[in-house]
């Protein structure tokens, strides 16, 4: 009411803002415009006109209401003022597609004025009553510095790399499963306890809530509101409903060729170099093999603008999260080419969909052939009045960013990191790479070009994919997972308030000892037996955000490792200096590896079940190379 209490909005103030918020074209830039819009300036004043709200903060929190009840909806822009330092979001009436969508742009940190929050009232009323929180301990605080916190504790100016490495190794062990930590003003609840990341993944008192969270802030400035950054609700169900029914082994006979292909062209590129870089190698691999399952692109095409696309987009990435804690945002040099490299992005993906919605009109394409573009295109993501409602380009431009991104670099950390782990002699993990080198030869019979199948993948690779289970929980991608309370509630006899932001540590989870027996061991065999505890491992998270594309990850992943090890030998060269780089992904710094042709133990001309006629024409073609190459070559162990 007028004296400062909140209230929900009824039908008749619904249809009295309708009627009295006045509504025109406005321009964002110089190629959008909005019809029939607003902006959220017009909305505080019309909302405190008719509802006699005298604070701001009422009517935001009206206008709010509003947003959450499918009024009006936020445009996909803000409008640009010439004169002032000032800029307003765009507003429209809402289309039921659109709920939840918003942007925010790259140089702004401030909220929209109305913003997205979950003012739902059960999320208002607390699980607990007053007396039960009186019996609840508070979770631990550590100790920090003046607006830094405890930043200096995970990390500091002589090495900026590992964080949430030194979180989930140090941290975690010292301060407990549950502890409240002050990262550069960022207040987060750590968790790496299993009994309470899974209270917190499974629970109804938890869900991901991205509106104000710094994290998901950065990353919607170059992925834009997509499947990892909106939060629960009716835009993230309608993008998963489209894009993950084609993420699941169902779907998988028809991707493997071309990820075959695609690894097979860049493991070809190792028979002419002595030495190479794991982590460049495997980006090049697999964000090849995940552009062309995405949109049909081969991203290594060699044109100047996909080059340049490839490295803005790690680049992004990486900067992303160092703009939250490293305070790189406030260097204008780095500011300057954040922000140019994700217009840069936005605009080469955005080229790719409009080009392909017009071949799409001009030549239907079969449904057998579609990739994940010509789905999004084409899926409707619900109706109106009976009509289909799509995605716009806007929006599958952001789902393309987030695949892209979050798929390579995933595969990339997790394949990197296997190298590492058993190629480094002096880890001790030698034995469990001359069994994976049995399991792929038992497979592939010695033939050099063998293309495994589906029922290869799923059957026949027990050991090589519980070695990869094995470096993903040794040294998971995504070292943290954010999840947010939205009701204060109780787990693990510790009092959560309703807003406290939950930091999963997956490292610090991974090596718990409630999660395994010898939890710092590298040991493959430790899969064999099947048991884990429920959230002892989360590199994917758990529960229902959890990565929709993990079983892609795991396909990419068992067949490049395959790949590999049945052409190569490999081990770690003299010049490596391993260590971690952590940004958004974990990856190895200094991996440099020497790869070794393995000798084809079948006859050249055979052809092997499974193998590739595109492989075999060139292994003949290049046998006169095996027979000039020295003795290391000829070895069938690695």
């Amino acid at each position: 009411d007028s004296e400062g209490s909140f209230r929900y909005p009824s039908k008749e103030d619904v249809e009295t803002f309708k009627q009295n918020i006045s509504l025109k074209t406005h321009k964002a830039g110089v190629t959008h415009s909005f019809p029939n819009s607003f902006t959220g300036s017009d909305a505080l004043k019309v909302i405190k006109k008719i509802e006699g709200f005298k604070k701001d903060e009422q009517a935001k929190h009206f206008g709010n209401l509003l947003i959450q009840s499918n009024t009006i909806r936020r445009a996909t822009f803000r409008l640009n003022h010439n004169f002032t330092p000032k800029s307003d979001y765009i507003y429209q009436l809402e289309d039921p597609a659109f709920e939840n969508l918003f942007w925010l742009e790259q140089d702004r940190d401030e909220q929209p004025t109305l913003w997205m929050e979950d003012t739902s009232k059960e999320v208002f009323d607390d699980d607990l009553t007053e007396e039960e929180k009186q019996n609840l301990k508070p979770v631990p605080t550590i100790t920090g510095l003046p607006y830094a916190g405890n930043a200096f504790m995970v990390t500091g100016p002589g090495d900026m790399s590992r964080s949430m490495q030194r979180l989930g190794r140090e941290l975690c062990p010292k301060y407990g499963g549950i502890f409240w930590i002050n990262l550069m003003h960022h207040k987060f609840i750590v968790l790496s306890d299993p009994d309470l990341v899974e209270a917190v993944f499974t629970g109804e008192n938890f869900g991901k809530k991205t509106e104000n969270d710094p994290i998901f802030r950065e990353l919607r400035s170059f992925r834009g509101e997509g499947l990892t950054t909106v939060s629960d609700g009716c835009l993230h169900n309608q993008c998963q409903g489209v894009v993950a029914p084609k993420l699941v082994k169902n779907c998988f006979s028809k991707y493997i060729p071309t990820i075959l292909d695609t690894i097979n062209d860049s493991l070809r590129e190792l028979r002419d170099t002595k030495t190479f870089d794991a982590r460049k190698f495997w980006k090049k691999a697999t964000l090849r093999s995940v552009g062309r399952v995405a949109m049909g692109v081969d991203l290594y095409c060699g044109s100047p603008e996909w080059d340049q696309f490839n490295e803005e987009i790690t680049y992004v990435a990486d900067q992303a999260i160092n703009r939250v804690f490293k305070a790189a945002k406030l260097a204008p040099n780095r500011a300057h080419k954040f922000k140019k490299a994700s217009e840069h992005l936005h605009k080469v993906i955005l080229e790719v969909v409009e080009d392909r919605r017009a071949k799409l009109r001009q030549v239907p394409k079969p449904e057998e052939d579609f990739d994940l573009l010509d789905i999004m295109l084409t899926s409707p993501i619900t109706e109106k009045d009976g009509k289909p409602i799509y995605m716009t380009d806007e929006l599958i431009r952001a789902n393309l960013t987030t695949i892209l991104s979050a798929g390579h670099s995933t595969t990339t950390s997790m394949l990197s990191w296997t190298l590492n782990y058993l190629c480094d002699t002096s880890l001790g993990n030698t034995d469990f790479l001359y069994k994976l080198v049995h399991e792929v030869d038992s497979i592939s019979g010695g033939d050099r070009t063998y293309q495994p199948t589906l029922d290869d993948v799923y059957k026949k690779m027990p050991f090589l994919t519980n070695v990869l289970y094995e470096t993903l929980r040794m040294c998971p991608p995504i070292p943290t997972i954010v999840r947010h309370c939205i009701r204060t509630c109780n787990i693990g006899g510790y009092l959560i308030h309703r807003g406290s932001a939950m930091m999963i540590s997956c490292l610090g989870t991974h090596l718990h000892p409630k999660s395994w027996d010898n939890p710092l061991q590298y040991n493959p065999e430790r899969w064999e037996d099947g048991s884990k505890k429920p959230c002892g491992f989360i590199p994917w998270a758990s529960g229902p955000r959890q990565c929709i594309g993990r079983e892609f990850a795991m396909l990419t992943g068992r067949l490049a490792l395959f790949s590999i090890i049945n052409q190569f030998s490999l081990e770690l060269s003299s010049k490596a200096k391993v260590k971690p780089n952590e940004h958004l992904f974990v990856f190895p710094k200094g991996l440099i590896m020497k790869a070794r042709r393995r000798a084809n133990l079948k006859p050249i001309y055979s052809m092997a079940p499974g193998s590739s006629d595109k492989d075999e024409k060139k292994e003949k073609e290049s046998k006169s190379d095996d027979n000039d190459s020295d003795g290391g070559d000829s070895e069938s162990a690695p």
